[in-house]
């Protein structure tokens, strides 16, 4: 059953900044949208869009939050937020985000999700020896196996009325029995609101323009997902490479 409704028209967004200009490190403390005190753990990564921190609750899943630069903590965020809070979708393929993050004055600031085990398929999948020393028991069933969990994965956002729209390499995990998690599914096209992120190489070729200017389609998601399978039984060959004259390899499309 779909939780979220396809729409072919974006959403004018709202780009009013309704954060502060705060930068955060750990020790500090935030609260949820219900006033839950949330203290910031061990930092782990950066983005382009924010940084991501431990969250140590008890009784719950272990979590991460994640706090938009203050470039980013614009007024469509927060309520495309809102909106994918008031609807989870309970699977492992995918961390979903859980509650907003707000400082002491209710001021927008991030999101909590839940931690994501495994390692990013970009880490291994397309290098030989690289796939070896991640997983040195895996064979060619364990990719073909790990390529249909990424299509089942998919599958399942869809049916849900979900597009990825960044679909990539860096962005869904990989354990070692071949299971998945997407991640930043923060960024996901919910409804009319875009996926304002995008990576050139899984980009559908007829989509031009600024990200967050359109709207994506399942197939577009379906075209990057081709690129990502092909390249992971490839060991990162991409699909529009061809043989050269001089037997280098060379792209033929981007």
């Amino acid at each position: 059953m779909s939780i979220y409704t396809l729409h072919r028209q974006v959403r004018q967004l709202d780009k009013t900044f309704c954060g502060n200009g705060r930068k955060y490190s750990t020790g500090d403390v935030l609260f949820s949208g219900q006033g839950k005190r949330i203290v910031l753990g061990q930092y782990i990564a950066e983005g382009g869009e924010g940084s991501i921190f431990a969250v140590h609750l008890p009784s719950e899943t272990t979590l991460v939050a994640k706090l938009y630069h203050p470039t980013q903590r614009m007024r469509w965020r927060e309520q495309k937020l809102r909106l994918i809070c008031s609807r989870p979708i309970r699977s492992p393929c995918v961390a979903w985000p859980r509650e907003i993050l707000y400082d002491e004055l209710r001021r927008f600031v991030g999101v909590l999700m839940p931690r994501a085990n495994g390692v990013p398929l970009g880490a291994f999948a397309f290098h030989a020896e690289l796939l070896k020393k991640q997983f040195p028991l895996w064979t060619r069933y364990d990719l073909i196996k790990l390529c249909l969990h990424l299509a089942e994965s998919v599958h399942t956002l869809h049916r849900h009325g979900v597009i990825l729209g960044d679909l990539h390499p860096g962005n869904v995990m990989v354990s070692s029995d071949s299971s998945v998690c997407w991640i930043d599914a923060d960024s996901f096209q919910i409804e009319d609101y875009p996926c304002s992120v995008g990576t050139e190489r899984f980009r559908a070729p007829e989509l031009h323009g600024n990200y967050g200017g359109f709207l994506r389609t399942c197939s577009h998601d379906v075209y990057a997902l081709s690129v990502l399978l092909f390249m992971t039984l490839t060991l990162g060959l991409s699909p529009f490479a061809r043989q050269g004259g001089e037997g280098d390899m060379r792209e033929s499309a981007g």
